[in-house]
């Protein structure tokens, strides 16, 4: 029921309904006047439906109501409709003159009912071989006839001066691309659709030969999207902007020359080509987008020109037979998960001129056994260094302030130097490091995160300097090896269960600055024989809040230094 409650709107049908769907008019005595979106997408929900009958109430349907609706051969509209009507087994927006869904037997009127063909309108119809797109056509929406993977051929005639992004995306079988003469503003040539003014090659096949007369500066976004049977393609001198996921998931992809007149490469351009095992990027280029190789899974090497000054988020994510490459010293930023998950990676010099190396940007690179950061880099982001299971060791530069989040979680570390420059230690930052078996905290540091040694049972003993104000719930917790804590003078806060499971611990040392111990600090800590409190009883009792467990052998002594 709609919000004014006075008419219904169909948002779907169970499972097991019949495939023959016959919307009704009334329901519960009030009219049915809407398809919600994605209604009868088969996608989501509906694979089976072969016939749908509209009523004259409807006037209102959602995006998407009929998407992939695979089965589908038969929509026919009530005659007295005000708003919509079936022609040819299409569903016609009356006014708009929108066609809004079609089906594998669609024939699209040319009697100049239909002059654009909508957004998603034949969306993931799998079982459309052929259509003819008529004359009076002018516009063709975005992903009008997107994972039409049985299309084999397109026309696109002389009238349609408008075609929306993506709008043949996933045609995997489309093998022909015709434009009529006479179209001003497109053209087709080797099997390419391209836009001709601003020389962008918006469509390409299996079968495309991208043309070497000028005509092609740059291969538009999606234009290979997804083209499964590409198994080589030549881009011509000319080329200068490659758009983004422009090849992407081009699974056949063995090996690609990009021309030395590319300065750009977008976000995805290569994503997902696992087949491509070489590429060489020319040194015209100066931008490489985000993702733009990711889960390139076959590439083993690569070499990145000295024009470029950024590796973008994801650049090289999940290339797991990545084994070597060159960063030049143009460099100045790693972007986030760049090379996440490159587990061939045994090492990496990374240049003077980074100054930033973005979050995850080696996480999970596990055959990772050294690497140098550079003086320039002033942060160790978020989750940089987590899962690098083979990193035993690293120098961290003088210049570095902070380090991030998980920056080291469930590394191989087994020893680390953090220098005096470094001011906060994220949360997690070295969880689950079970190799580290000493640490020393400089005297800089104002902040120890929460579990930011969480899980580090190789830890024997510690000393928190007094410039730490705070330490984070968990911080220690599960540093099973740990068997003396000494905290300076100068720490006013110790978080929630800061020890606990420390079932090694026998003694610490905590001064008379702390004023706020949180809940069971040293919960599970049965062999904690002396704690050693600045204070005196009247301020221990204060300081505790309502919730600890402090162990029965623990015997505490008031006024320790």
């Amino acid at each position: 029921m709609n919000e004014a409650g006075d008419a219904y709107t169909v948002v779907g049908i169970a499972e097991s309904a019949n495939s023959d769907i016959e919307i009704p008019a009334t329901h519960e005595g009030l009219p049915v006047t809407a398809i919600g979106k994605d209604a009868f997408n088969g996608y989501l929900f509906h694979k089976y439906i072969e016939i749908i009958t509209i009523p004259a109430s409807v006037t209102l349907i959602g995006e998407r109501a009929f998407a992939y609706c695979a089965r589908l051969t038969s929509i026919t509209v009530d005659k007295g409709n005000p708003v919509y009507h079936s022609s040819g087994n299409c569903l016609i927006e009356t006014e708009g003159k929108v066609l809004i869904a079609g089906c594998k037997t669609s024939e699209i009127p040319s009697d100049g009912s239909v002059t654009t063909i909508g957004e998603e309108a034949f969306e993931g119809c799998a079982s459309l071989t052929s259509i003819t797109i008529p004359d009076s056509v002018t516009e063709i929406g975005m992903q009008a006839f997107s994972n039409c993977i049985g299309l084999a051929s397109i026309t696109i005639p002389g009238s349609v001066k408008t075609i929306g992004e993506s709008a043949f995306e996933g045609c995997t079988g489309l093998t022909s691309i015709t434009v009529a003469e006479g179209n001003p503003v497109y053209h087709s040539a080797g099997n390419c659709l391209i836009e001709t003014e601003a020389k962008v090659l918006i469509l390409g096949c299996k079968t495309s030969e991208i043309p070497s007369d000028g005509s092609v500066t740059k291969i538009g976004d999606a234009a290979f999207g997804r083209c499964e049977g590409l198994t080589n393609i030549t881009i011509p001198d000319g080329v200068m902007v490659i758009g983004e996921a422009a090849f992407w998931s081009c699974s056949g992809l063995t090996s690609i020359t990009i021309p030395d007149g590319v300065t750009t490469i977008g976000d995805g351009a290569f994503e997902y080509c696992e087949g491509l095992t070489s590429i060489t990027i020319p040194d015209s280029v100066t931008t490489i987008g985000d993702s733009v190789f990711s889960n390139c899974t076959g590439l083993t090497s690569i070499t990145i020109p000295d024009g470029v000054t950024t590796i973008g988020g994801g650049t090289f994510a999940a290339c797991t037979g990545l084994t070597s490459i060159t960063i030049p010293d143009s460099i100045t930023k790693i972007g986030g998960y760049a090379f996440s998950g490159c587990e061939g990676l045994t090492s990496i010099t990374i240049p003077d001129g980074v100054t930033i190396i973005d979050y995850s940007a080696f996480g999970h690179c596990t055959g990772l056994t050294s690497i140098t950061i550079p003086d320039g880099v002033t942060t160790i982001g978020d989750s940089v260094f987590s899962n690098c299971t083979g990193l035993t060791s690293i120098t961290i530069p003088d210049s570095v302030t902070a380090i991030g989040d998980f920056a080291f979680w469930y590394s191989g570390l087994t020893s680390i130097t953090i220098p005096n420059s470094v001011t906060a230690i994220g949360d997690s930052a070295f969880e689950s490091c079970t190799g580290l078996t000493s640490i020393t905290i400089p005297d800089s540091v104002i902040e120890i995160g929460h579990s930011a040694f969480y899980g580090c049972f190789g830890l024997v003993s510690v000393t928190i300097p007094g410039s730490v104000a705070t330490i984070g719930d968990r911080a220690f917790s599960g540093c099973t090896g740990l068997t003396s804590i000494i905290i300076s003078d100068g720490v006013t806060e110790i978080g929630m269960q800061a020890f606990s499971n420390c079932i090694g611990l026998a003694s610490i040392t905590i001064p008379g600055s702390v004023k706020t111990i949180g809940e069971d600090p040293f919960w599970c800590c049965g062999v904690l024989t002396d704690i050693y409190y600045g204070g005196n009883e009247t301020q221990w009792a204060e300081i505790l809040s309502d919730y600890n467990d402090i162990p029965e052998t623990a015997t505490i002594h008031y006024n320790s230094k």
